[in-house]
């Protein structure tokens, strides 16, 4: 059982439709019919059950919640195990923690029939058994499976999960697994004056430490509005919003999402640029973060250690607009405002020059821009403002809605 599920948790290109049919056999031979894992950081829940096995709604529900209660909260971590039986079904879990780390990692259960016709000494050696060992094991094949899919907003990471084994045409899937590409909008955000703040940074340590908050903070501000963290660059980020993905998950247009994310990435920053000024041996009026945003058919695929690798014009365009872009403004290219114009009010952007590698002044190219200073509606204010303060505390993000 072991080596089955360790070898199947490292092919990325179908990896949830082969960790799932692997789940599968697993579960016939320990005699359940399901799983459960929830991994704290990532705010991902998995669910599995063999075909035919699933409880109904109600149960399904009682399952969730008692395990959400009795192993899900970090201030009852004392309490390692669970077992109990709801609606027709024996469920045994255990909490899941790292020797250093000052949160639970997440919880497992595995799911039973209730047979009112079991042994209860030999069940009950059956229990501890697998909460001792089996859903350890389980939770960190998991585990790697849900890291994979970091990048990716829980809600999407969850989404594919669950559609895995769905028809092909039907389903929905991880971008790689396409074979031709895929209307994106991508958004490139960089930090203005970073190596001047590297510079003055009164103490470096604190200067490393503010730029890994940086990275939480712009992570879980991608993951709220659904987009996907391809990577930060030292002083930047380049994000991504797929179009089914959008629209199917969060109702939204990609080019949309990728606006209000922009805006909340601003507010978020210039709320962390205070938090760096306060050791700051010189300050700066130019500090501040740059977003370029550009939608565009976007090839995908990943790298030898499972990081999305993406290919397009798109790409290319939002790293440009961002290049000469002042501290707090947003610019996208004429096809992004086109095709926010048909859902937003753009009536404070404004045309400005724009010049390229590939594209001189001589060619008087324009993009539009929301300049510093603008104040458009910041969506899912609340949602922002509790990353940070997340962030600061040290705290495992909040579930984006």
């Amino acid at each position: 059982m072991a080596r089955s599920l360790c070898v199947k948790c490292w092919e990325a290109r179908r990896l949830d439709a082969e960790l799932r049919m692997a789940l599968n056999d697993c579960l016939q031979i320990l005699g359940a019919v399901g799983v459960i894992a929830h991994f704290v950081a990532e705010q991902v829940t998995l669910h599995h059950y063999t075909a035919g096995q699933q409880p109904n709604e109600a149960s399904r529900l009682e399952i969730t919640g008692y395990l959400q209660s009795h192993l899900g909260p970090a201030d009852r971590a004392a309490r390692v195990g669970a077992v109990q039986d709801i609606g027709g079904f024996h469920v045994v879990g255990r909490v899941l923690s790292a020797a250093s780390a000052q949160q639970p990692l997440g919880y497992c259960a595995l799911i039973y029939r209730v047979d009112p016709h079991a042994d209860r000494h030999a069940q009950e050696k059956r229990d501890t058994f697998h909460q001792n060992s089996t859903v350890g094991l389980i939770f960190q094949v998991l585990q790697h499976r849900v890291r994979v899919f970091s990048p990716f907003a829980p809600r999407v990471a969850e989404k594919y999960w669950e559609e895995s084994l769905a028809p092909s045409p039907e389903r929905l899937q991880p971008p790689w697994e396409h074979t031709s590409s895929l209307w994106t909008a991508t958004l490139s955000i960089d930090l203005r004056k970073s190596t001047f703040c590297m510079d003055n940074a009164a103490y470096p340590a604190r200067f490393a430490q503010w730029l890994d908050e940086l990275v939480q903070i712009l992570t879980a501000v991608t993951h709220l509005h659904g987009g996907v963290f391809d990577k930060f660059t030292g002083d930047g980020a380049l994000v991504h919003f797929l179009e089914r993905e959008s629209r199917l998950v969060y109702g939204s247009d990609p080019v949309v999402a990728a606006l209000d994310c922009a805006v909340s990435m601003h507010r978020a920053v210039a709320r962390h640029l205070e938090n760096l000024r306060t050791f700051l041996r010189l300050d700066s009026e130019l500090l501040g973060a740059a977003v370029g945003i550009d939608v565009a058919d976007t090839f995908w695929s990943v790298d030898h250690r499972n990081n999305p690798i993406t290919v397009g014009r798109g790409v290319v365009n939002a790293c440009r607009l961002g290049d000469k872009t002042e501290a707090g403004a947003t610019r996208v290219t004429n096809i992004a405002y086109q095709s926010l114009e048909r859902s937003r009010d753009l009536a404070e952007f404004v045309r400005v020059p724009f010049a390229s590698k590939e594209y001189p002044r001589e060619m008087r190219l324009t993009a539009w821009e929301l300049p510093r200073g603008a104040h458009p509606l910041v969506r899912l204010a609340t949602q922002t403002d509790a990353i940070v303060d997340a962030v600061y505390a040290g705290q495992p993000q909040h579930r984006p809605g």
